[in-house]
């Protein structure tokens, strides 16, 4: 043990640099035990159309806790309202996650259905700097996309690179070129007056034509008619026209899609023209998006498929759309969302974290790099002033800081301030448990400052 310590100490081992690559997060995060109050969470929201949904998640991950609100998307239910829905969500949300309070929050990412003016991006920013006023951490952390945003993180663990098709109701294609620092780009979306061809709505609407077509004897029969006369209790194809103009909104003729994949299952032909129409328009969303990203058929390129006609089980436009985006870009990787939108959010909130910490730790390691260099040359107190740089530049809660809090207790060791040492070290383990050169140099300082037993213990 004497040999061991002594010759470590007499060789003036440099201490060794440890790897600063953060963790990744987990596709599927898991519960785990509840934090401390200290403790950083990362908070996502997604703000549908329906309702508000909000999730916590660790440093590592994990699901700490969720809550729901009604509608926030203000289009709908007006600004007030969709304040409220928001902040009771995240309110919610750390209520579940051991009562935990705004201040363990060190970012907010937020996915919003009808947000993409720079205005309203800067309505929501306001609400939350409003809402976390006493936290200065999440004031300059919080970021709000629109929806398709967060249904792209919520299929890539939070790393917002590649494309997704969302064909629900509406449509939109919206991607990111991380390579080459390109995006948002976006296609569709236009709505159905305008486009949206390939989503529900769109898929809906071409059934009630075609079935029109075919009453009026301008194209062949199809099982459709039946289809939908059953569906909506209704005798005579006639009867579409006051069911349609009774009510136009969207997702009433959306919900008909539905009635088309079960034609198209029994091999109904007009069933199979609206279908394939419908893929070829998901296509060329996808591909003008692509384009717009830079991307090129020998990248290799992750495309999320998101919204109900895409998800269902067994569907057959997500079958028949991978397959022809397969043969226009071989090397497309082809998912579903991994997680809900709202976890997605919160991976996007993690991940910059990750980023802030990757950035200041490169600072904090060109410190101990300068510290570890003086230490070779017996410039004890200079290798202090460094390694209390990279201590004070690096986030306080990575296990990497505890490389600097020992590198500078080796200094206060040549230096002979034994008590120094002794605190440095306790920081140092406090980080890694079984920083085995921490627990040597706090036993050598015990053993200076005449505390045999506990030198011992080391």
């Amino acid at each position: 043990y004497q040999r061991r310590v002594r010759g470590s100490m007499d060789k003036q081992e440099t201490p060794s640099i440890i790897e600063t690559t953060p963790s990744q997060v987990s596709e599927t995060p898991s519960t785990t035990e509840l934090p401390n109050k200290a403790t950083k969470v990362f908070v996502g929201v997604d703000g549908g159309g329906t309702k508000t949904k909000c999730v916590v998640l660790s440093q590592d991950g994990s699901v700490l806790g969720s809550g729901e609100s009604s509608c926030s998307n203000w289009n709908s239910v007006g600004t007030e309202k969709a304040k409220e829905a928001l902040l009771q969500s995240i309110t919610s949300a750390l209520k579940a996650a051991d009562h935990l309070s705004e201040n363990n929050v060190w970012s907010i990412t937020l996915g919003m259905a009808g947000v993409d003016r720079p205005s309203d991006v800067q309505q929501v920013i306001q609400w939350m700097k409003e809402h976390f006023k006493d936290n200065s951490e999440v004031q300059e952390n919080i970021q709000v996309f629109n929806d398709g945003v967060v249904a792209l993180a919520s299929g890539t663990g939070g790393i917002l690179d590649g494309v997704v098709i969302i064909s629900g109701t509406g449509m939109i294609s919206l991607g990111y070129n991380l390579k080459k620092n390109l995006g948002p780009k976006r296609a569709g979306g236009w709505g159905p007056l305008l486009g949206d061809e390939g989503s529900g709505y769109a898929i809906g609407l071409d059934l009630l034509r075609a079935v029109a077509m075919a009453h009026d004897k301008m194209t062949p029969a199809t099982l459709m008619e039946k289809l939908v006369l059953e569906h909506l209790n209704l005798t005579d194809p006639t009867q579409l026209i006051d069911w349609a103009y009774r009510d136009l909104s969207w997702a009433r003729i959306a919900g008909l899609s539905e009635l088309v994949y079960k034609a198209f299952n029994e091999g109904d032909n007009a069933a199979k023209l609206i279908i394939h129409n419908a893929v070829d328009n998901l296509s060329k969303t996808i591909s003008a998006t692509l384009n717009q990203l830079e991307f090129t058929k020998d990248d290799k390129i992750t495309l999320v498929l998101a919204g109900g006609n895409l998800t269902h089980e067994g569907s057959v436009l997500a079958k028949l759309l991978s397959e022809k985006m397969i043969t226009q870009y071989p090397h497309i990787f082809i998912t579903k969302q991994l997680v809900t939108p709202e976890i997605g959010a919160a991976q996007l909130s993690l991940n910059l974290y990750k980023q802030h910490c990757k950035k200041m730790l490169e600072s904090a390691e060109k410190e101990k790099t300068l510290g570890n260099n003086l230490y070779a040359q017996s410039s004890f107190d200079q290798a202090v002033d460094h390694y209390t740089k990279a201590i004070q530049l690096a986030p306080k809660d990575l296990s990497e800081v505890a490389v600097y809090y020992a590198n500078r207790a080796a200094a206060y060791l040549a230096l002979k301030e034994y008590q120094l040492v002794v605190e440095d070290c306790d920081k140092a383990l406090e980080l890694n448990s079984s920083y085995l050169k921490a627990i040597l140099r706090r036993a050598q300082a015990h053993e200076e400052l005449g505390n045999l037993k506990q030198a011992l213990d080391e």
